[in-house]
């Protein structure tokens, strides 16, 4: 059975036994059109899979670092604002990869790959964060972290969650978390 999503094409072997002899042709017919079926069904699951990856990419805009989704061949699927933001001026996506103008992204390809196939992984380095160093400032850190549970299975369109430390930033704890952390007034928590 060939089983299209749009952006996926997957394909779906059946056989039987000697005794049950070639697939006729009313058999093959009948097998395309389950074919089709099953594509509408899997194009569903896929947009409703991208739909829940929508709600992590706005819990992932309350974070106050740049986050980027990949999917299962090491692109970038989607990108919170902090990571739009970034595009362009601190790295660039090639065909949904990440890619810099100043130095080599093969550490960086390893790590993710690392992550999407763990078992596949050809040694420790590859599982640990990847320093990128930038033109002027502190380097960028990127840091690969596996999607588990219910976002994963055959449709989930992002596999990975990369994470991405900006060391140039000052991070400064919002006025109001002062206030009610510390029982500050608004004056005391700007100061």
């Amino acid at each position: 059975l060939r089983i299209d999503t749009g952006d996926d094409l997957w394909c779906l072997t059946l056989q039987r036994g000697m005794a049950g002899g070639p697939y006729q042709r009313d058999e093959q017919r009948n097998l395309v059109r389950l074919g089709q079926i099953v594509s509408r069904a899997a194009t569903l699951a896929r947009q409703i899979e991208f739909t829940r990856l929508e709600g992590a990419v706005d819990m992932a805009g309350t974070f106050a670092d740049a986050c980027l989704f990949i999917d299962r061949h090491g692109r970038a699927v989607k990108l919170n604002a902090k990571a739009e933001a970034m595009l362009g001026t601190r790295f660039q996506l090639r065909d949904g990869r990440i890619w810099f103008r100043h130095c080599s992204s093969a550490a960086l390809q390893r790590h993710i790959e690392a992550t999407i196939w763990p078992e596949l992984a050809p040694d420790d380095a590859a599982h640990l964060p990847v320093p990128v160093p930038q033109p002027s400032g502190r380097p960028l850190i990127f840091q690969a972290i596996r999607l588990r549970g219910h976002t994963v299975d055959a449709f989930a369109p992002a596999r990975v969650l990369l994470v991405v430390k900006d060391l140039n930033e000052k991070m400064l704890p919002k006025v109001e978390h002062l206030q009610a952390v510390f029982q500050l007034t608004l004056s005391e928590a700007r100061l």
